[in-house]
């Protein structure tokens, strides 16, 4: 019995091939996942929620701040490129949208309204959402992070810290 007739190395190089194929789009898969941005977006009460909302209109030199902070954004950067964010907001049960406020030079910040914030992969950055005086005190339903690509990151609950 011949082995090497030319049906046999026929299929013998159809299943090299298909191999050879299957190998390079698997390579192609997860080379494409590495350049992605992946995110992940919790949020949780500040561990001073109650006081916080006591004192809240309390400002620091006429900015925002002070002790109506209420929530804790916390977006990690789980991919590995860098990510930029161009917005992050919560939603209330009352439906107000309230814009995350992050400190930059001694000066607090909305990230809308400043531009695209980096994060680094692997990295993660906590921010605050604050309730004015005559904010309704209300529960976040929702917490959305916008990325620079424009897709909306929607954030979980953080039930053990909140």
């Amino acid at each position: 019995m011949e082995y090497l007739t030319t049906d046999n190395i026929a299929i013998y190089g159809a299943v090299v091939a298909t191999l050879a194929f299957c190998i390079t789009v698997l390579q192609y898969r997860f080379s494409i996942k590495d350049k992605k941005v992946q995110l992940k977006i919790s949020w949780r009460k500040h561990p001073d929620f109650e006081q916080n909302m006591i004192n809240r209109g309390v400002y620091f030199d006429g900015e925002y701040g002070g002790s109506g902070e209420a929530y804790i954004v916390t977006v990690i950067n789980i991919g590995n490129i860098d990510a930029y964010i161009n917005e992050i907001y919560g939603v209330s049960m009352d439906t107000v949208k309230h814009n995350v406020i992050f400190e930059m030079d001694s000066r607090y910040r909305v990230v809308s309204q400043y531009g695209a914030e980096k994060i680094s992969p692997k990295a993660k950055k906590d921010y605050s959402i604050y309730f004015g005086k005559d904010s309704e005190i209300s529960e976040l339903k929702r917490c959305i992070a916008i990325d620079g690509t424009g897709k909306k990151w929607k954030g979980t609950y953080n039930v053990r810290n909140g």
